[in-house]
């Protein structure tokens, strides 16, 4: 009866309105993974346009990001998708590491990720132009920035997501 009042449907209409709002849920979910997705492709494109080359005329971005989601992927492959990219993407929980690289960039995220794992004893890897990976240790990390060419540059900074700005190098 309470259900009744609380949906404005008649008992025996209510299995008929859930299905409709389960329905519209559904809708609502795949509209929302669209939309973040299309907002992290453009986030990743826009701070490809807002980063400037280092001397060897690559493009690097690093951020710290909370996890290693979806949105982290798409932004860092929307970056990774522009000539002369390389991407590093760290978590903190738990402490991972993603890499995007373009095709032109020379190196292979895949190989250079699982390279620098298993010599700290962990796993990870992917493909030439996106890996991930768990970190075990904080060196791994520099160890990975240094890698891709990070360390060199006098003023990098990582840069939280959440700022939406992204770094000058």
């Amino acid at each position: 009866m309470q259900l009744s009042r609380i949906t404005s449907a008649a008992i025996p209409q209510i299995p008929e309105y859930v299905s409709g709002l389960k329905d519209r849920l559904s809708e609502a979910e795949k509209t929302q993974q669209r939309l973040t997705s299309e907002l992290a492709k453009r986030e990743g494109e826009a701070a490809y346009s807002t980063t400037t080359p280092s001397v060897d005329g690559m493009r690097r971005w690093f951020q710290e990001v909370p996890s290693i989601d979806e949105a982290v992927r798409a932004r860092a492959q929307a970056f990774a998708a522009m000539p002369k990219a390389v991407v590093l993407a760290a978590a903190s929980d738990p402490a991972s590491a993603l890499i995007a690289c373009s095709a032109d960039s020379g190196m292979n995220a895949g190989v250079l990720l699982k390279e620098v794992l298993a010599a700290a004893g962990a796993r990870g890897g992917g493909s030439a132009m996106l890996a991930q990976g768990r970190l075990p240790t904080p060196g791994v990390l520099r160890e990975l920035r240094n890698k891709l060419g990070f360390e060199a540059l006098a003023n990098d900074k990582a840069v939280p997501v959440e700022s939406q700005t992204t770094q000058e190098q």
